[in-house]
Protein backbone atom coordinates (compact mmCIF):
# COMPACT_ATOMS: atom_id res chain seq x y z
CA UNK A 1 0.00 0.00 0.00
CA UNK A 2 0.88 3.36 -1.40
CA UNK A 3 2.05 5.39 2.09
CA UNK A 4 2.74 9.11 0.92
CA UNK A 5 0.09 10.93 1.47
CA UNK A 6 -0.20 14.00 -1.35
CA UNK A 7 -1.69 17.44 -1.34
CA UNK A 8 -2.87 18.94 -4.50
CA UNK A 9 -2.52 22.66 -3.62
CA UNK A 10 -0.47 24.24 -1.12
CA UNK A 11 -2.66 27.26 -1.22
CA UNK A 12 -5.64 25.77 -0.39
CA UNK A 13 -5.23 22.84 1.86
CA UNK A 14 -5.34 23.63 5.26
CA UNK A 15 -7.47 20.65 6.11
CA UNK A 16 -5.27 18.76 4.10
CA UNK A 17 -2.27 20.16 6.05
CA UNK A 18 -3.59 19.26 9.43
CA UNK A 19 -4.32 15.73 8.25
CA UNK A 20 -0.26 15.94 7.32
CA UNK A 21 1.03 16.69 10.37
CA UNK A 22 -0.79 13.62 12.13
CA UNK A 23 0.23 11.28 9.13
CA UNK A 24 2.77 9.22 10.38
CA UNK A 25 3.14 6.33 7.84
CA UNK A 26 5.30 7.93 5.42
CA UNK A 27 6.05 11.16 3.51
CA UNK A 28 4.23 14.15 2.41
CA UNK A 29 4.25 15.87 -0.81
CA UNK A 30 2.22 18.98 -2.28
CA UNK A 31 1.54 19.54 -6.09
CA UNK A 32 1.01 23.25 -6.60
CA UNK A 33 -2.01 23.97 -9.30
CA UNK A 34 -2.67 27.31 -8.08
CA UNK A 35 -2.52 30.67 -10.06
CA UNK A 36 -0.12 33.21 -9.35
CA UNK A 37 -1.23 35.11 -6.29
CA UNK A 38 -0.43 37.67 -4.24
CA UNK A 39 -0.08 38.70 -0.27
CA UNK A 40 -2.93 40.72 1.21
CA UNK A 41 -0.76 43.10 2.96
CA UNK A 42 -3.91 45.43 4.56
CA UNK A 43 -5.07 44.73 8.12
CA UNK A 44 -7.14 41.80 8.87
CA UNK A 45 -10.43 42.40 10.35
CA UNK A 46 -11.71 40.51 13.34
CA UNK A 47 -13.02 37.73 11.24
CA UNK A 48 -9.87 36.69 9.46
CA UNK A 49 -8.04 37.49 13.19
CA UNK A 50 -9.55 34.62 15.00
CA UNK A 51 -9.24 32.36 11.90
CA UNK A 52 -5.54 32.93 12.00
CA UNK A 53 -5.41 32.52 15.65
CA UNK A 54 -7.20 29.84 15.69
CA UNK A 55 -5.23 28.23 12.72
CA UNK A 56 -2.02 28.72 14.64
CA UNK A 57 -3.07 27.59 18.72
CA UNK A 58 -4.89 24.40 17.00
CA UNK A 59 -3.37 23.26 13.96
CA UNK A 60 0.03 24.71 14.40
CA UNK A 61 -0.66 26.47 11.17
CA UNK A 62 0.69 29.91 10.21
CA UNK A 63 -1.50 31.14 7.82
CA UNK A 64 -1.24 34.14 4.89
CA UNK A 65 -3.76 35.42 3.68
CA UNK A 66 -3.88 36.33 -0.31
CA UNK A 67 -5.25 39.08 -2.17
CA UNK A 68 -8.65 38.04 -3.70
CA UNK A 69 -9.81 41.51 -6.03
CA UNK A 70 -9.25 43.39 -2.54
CA UNK A 71 -10.31 40.73 -0.12
CA UNK A 72 -8.63 38.43 1.96
CA UNK A 73 -8.70 34.69 0.85
CA UNK A 74 -6.44 31.98 3.18
CA UNK A 75 -3.44 30.44 1.96
CA UNK A 76 -0.03 28.77 3.29
CA UNK A 77 2.91 30.07 2.51
CA UNK A 78 5.51 27.45 0.48
CA UNK A 79 8.30 27.90 2.45
CA UNK A 80 6.00 26.87 5.60
CA UNK A 81 5.31 23.81 3.89
CA UNK A 82 8.82 22.96 3.29
CA UNK A 83 9.69 24.16 6.69
CA UNK A 84 7.57 21.33 8.08
CA UNK A 85 8.45 18.21 5.68
CA UNK A 86 6.40 18.65 3.32
CA UNK A 87 7.57 18.92 -0.06
CA UNK A 88 6.92 19.13 -3.82
CA UNK A 89 5.75 16.34 -6.06
CA UNK A 90 8.15 17.17 -9.09
CA UNK A 91 6.13 15.11 -11.85
CA UNK A 92 6.91 16.64 -15.14
CA UNK A 93 3.95 14.45 -17.07
CA UNK A 94 1.81 15.35 -14.45
CA UNK A 95 -0.85 17.25 -16.79
CA UNK A 96 -0.82 13.95 -19.14
CA UNK A 97 -1.43 11.58 -16.72
CA UNK A 98 -4.49 13.95 -15.05
CA UNK A 99 -5.82 14.13 -18.90
CA UNK A 100 -5.29 10.56 -19.69
CA UNK A 101 -7.22 9.67 -16.44
CA UNK A 102 -10.29 12.06 -17.43
CA UNK A 103 -10.58 10.85 -20.84
CA UNK A 104 -11.17 7.28 -19.75
CA UNK A 105 -13.27 7.76 -16.53
CA UNK A 106 -17.03 8.31 -16.31
CA UNK A 107 -18.73 7.61 -13.27
CA UNK A 108 -22.20 5.52 -13.30
CA UNK A 109 -25.54 7.77 -13.71
CA UNK A 110 -26.97 10.12 -16.57
CA UNK A 111 -25.12 11.31 -19.41
CA UNK A 112 -25.42 14.92 -20.48
CA UNK A 113 -24.90 17.50 -22.81
CA UNK A 114 -24.28 20.15 -20.88
CA UNK A 115 -22.75 20.99 -17.18
CA UNK A 116 -22.97 24.30 -15.35
CA UNK A 117 -20.63 24.96 -13.04
CA UNK A 118 -21.16 26.72 -9.92
CA UNK A 119 -18.20 28.77 -8.15
CA UNK A 120 -17.60 30.33 -4.23
CA UNK A 121 -18.84 33.59 -3.13
CA UNK A 122 -19.13 35.95 -5.80
CA UNK A 123 -20.54 38.88 -4.14
CA UNK A 124 -18.09 41.79 -4.37
CA UNK A 125 -16.90 40.22 -7.72
CA UNK A 126 -19.93 39.86 -9.47
CA UNK A 127 -22.54 41.81 -9.96
CA UNK A 128 -24.99 39.36 -9.03
CA UNK A 129 -28.19 40.47 -10.79
CA UNK A 130 -26.21 40.54 -14.46
CA UNK A 131 -25.29 36.57 -12.92
CA UNK A 132 -29.03 35.64 -12.24
CA UNK A 133 -29.87 36.88 -16.17
CA UNK A 134 -27.28 34.58 -17.64
CA UNK A 135 -27.41 31.75 -15.33
CA UNK A 136 -31.66 31.85 -16.53
CA UNK A 137 -31.02 31.94 -20.01
CA UNK A 138 -28.55 28.72 -19.53
CA UNK A 139 -31.11 27.21 -17.10
CA UNK A 140 -33.31 26.74 -20.62
CA UNK A 141 -30.77 24.27 -22.35
CA UNK A 142 -32.36 20.52 -22.50
CA UNK A 143 -30.12 18.30 -20.71
CA UNK A 144 -28.35 20.35 -18.35
CA UNK A 145 -26.58 19.41 -15.21
CA UNK A 146 -25.67 21.90 -12.25
CA UNK A 147 -22.37 21.08 -10.67
CA UNK A 148 -22.82 22.84 -6.87
CA UNK A 149 -20.09 24.46 -5.31
CA UNK A 150 -19.36 23.13 -1.57
CA UNK A 151 -19.74 26.67 0.35
CA UNK A 152 -22.28 28.29 -1.91
CA UNK A 153 -25.16 26.49 -2.72
CA UNK A 154 -27.78 27.40 -5.87
CA UNK A 155 -30.42 29.16 -4.50
CA UNK A 156 -28.29 32.15 -3.18
CA UNK A 157 -28.52 33.21 -7.59
CA UNK A 158 -31.48 31.09 -8.75
CA UNK A 159 -34.10 28.55 -8.14
CA UNK A 160 -32.89 25.31 -9.47
CA UNK A 161 -36.38 23.57 -10.16
CA UNK A 162 -35.76 20.26 -11.96
CA UNK A 163 -32.32 20.51 -13.00
CA UNK A 164 -30.24 18.02 -11.92
CA UNK A 165 -27.42 18.24 -9.86
CA UNK A 166 -24.30 16.29 -8.96
CA UNK A 167 -23.75 16.35 -5.50
CA UNK A 168 -20.93 19.19 -4.10
CA UNK A 169 -18.14 16.63 -2.58
CA UNK A 170 -17.99 15.14 -5.93
CA UNK A 171 -14.81 16.80 -7.71
CA UNK A 172 -15.87 18.42 -11.08
CA UNK A 173 -13.43 17.54 -12.88
CA UNK A 174 -14.26 13.68 -12.46
CA UNK A 175 -17.94 14.60 -14.12
CA UNK A 176 -16.51 15.28 -17.55
CA UNK A 177 -16.71 11.95 -18.92
CA UNK A 178 -20.65 12.23 -18.30
CA UNK A 179 -20.77 15.43 -20.21
CA UNK A 180 -21.20 15.47 -24.14
CA UNK A 181 -20.77 19.04 -25.27
CA UNK A 182 -20.46 21.88 -22.83
CA UNK A 183 -18.94 22.62 -20.10
CA UNK A 184 -19.79 26.34 -18.58
CA UNK A 185 -18.59 28.15 -15.83
CA UNK A 186 -18.00 31.89 -15.25
CA UNK A 187 -14.25 32.15 -14.46
CA UNK A 188 -13.53 28.82 -12.28
CA UNK A 189 -10.36 27.15 -12.75
CA UNK A 190 -11.62 23.77 -13.88
CA UNK A 191 -12.44 25.27 -17.73
CA UNK A 192 -8.98 24.88 -17.95
CA UNK A 193 -8.72 21.13 -17.62
CA UNK A 194 -12.12 21.21 -19.67
CA UNK A 195 -10.32 22.93 -22.59
CA UNK A 196 -8.11 20.26 -22.55
CA UNK A 197 -10.57 17.16 -22.76
CA UNK A 198 -11.55 15.59 -26.33
CA UNK A 199 -14.60 16.83 -27.89
CA UNK A 200 -15.87 18.68 -25.41
CA UNK A 201 -16.17 22.87 -25.21
CA UNK A 202 -15.11 24.63 -22.93
CA UNK A 203 -17.31 28.07 -22.19
CA UNK A 204 -16.50 30.93 -19.70
CA UNK A 205 -19.52 33.55 -19.38
CA UNK A 206 -16.46 36.17 -18.24
CA UNK A 207 -18.16 39.04 -21.04
CA UNK A 208 -21.61 37.97 -20.05
CA UNK A 209 -21.57 39.64 -16.59
CA UNK A 210 -21.10 42.98 -15.33
CA UNK A 211 -17.73 43.27 -13.26
CA UNK A 212 -17.31 45.18 -9.91
CA UNK A 213 -13.54 45.24 -11.18
CA UNK A 214 -12.92 45.34 -14.27
CA UNK A 215 -8.92 45.19 -13.71
CA UNK A 216 -10.05 41.90 -11.99
CA UNK A 217 -11.66 40.72 -14.70
CA UNK A 218 -8.86 41.54 -17.48
CA UNK A 219 -6.11 39.44 -14.75
CA UNK A 220 -8.55 36.46 -14.88
CA UNK A 221 -9.09 36.42 -18.30
CA UNK A 222 -5.89 36.96 -19.27
CA UNK A 223 -5.10 33.97 -16.74
CA UNK A 224 -7.29 31.33 -18.11
CA UNK A 225 -6.31 32.63 -21.47
CA UNK A 226 -2.76 31.45 -20.88
CA UNK A 227 -3.67 28.64 -18.52
CA UNK A 228 -6.03 27.00 -21.57
CA UNK A 229 -3.88 28.14 -24.68
CA UNK A 230 -6.66 30.05 -25.62
CA UNK A 231 -8.71 26.86 -25.76
CA UNK A 232 -11.43 28.55 -23.53
CA UNK A 233 -14.67 29.96 -25.67
CA UNK A 234 -15.62 33.53 -24.26
CA UNK A 235 -19.26 34.62 -26.06
CA UNK A 236 -19.38 38.29 -25.94
CA UNK A 237 -23.27 38.53 -25.87
CA UNK A 238 -26.43 36.01 -24.50
CA UNK A 239 -26.60 35.48 -28.89
CA UNK A 240 -23.50 34.65 -29.37
CA UNK A 241 -23.42 32.19 -26.13
CA UNK A 242 -26.86 30.66 -27.97
CA UNK A 243 -25.40 30.05 -31.39
CA UNK A 244 -22.11 28.47 -29.42
CA UNK A 245 -24.32 26.27 -27.23
CA UNK A 246 -26.09 25.29 -30.73
CA UNK A 247 -22.98 23.70 -32.54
Amino acid sequence: MNKNLYLLDNVHTVEGFFISNNWKKGNVYYKNLSTEYSIFKNSLNTKYKIIQFLCKTVLKLNLIFRNQNGIPAIGIDDSFLLENKINPLVLDNYNTIKLDVLNNFSFKGDKYNSILILQGKLEGIIEINSLKLVFNEIKKLKSLVLKEHPKHKTDELFSIGNIPTIPDYFPVEMCYGNIKNNIISVFSLSLVVASRMKGRKAISLLELVDWCNEDYKKQIKNMLIKKSSNKIIFPKDILELQKELKK
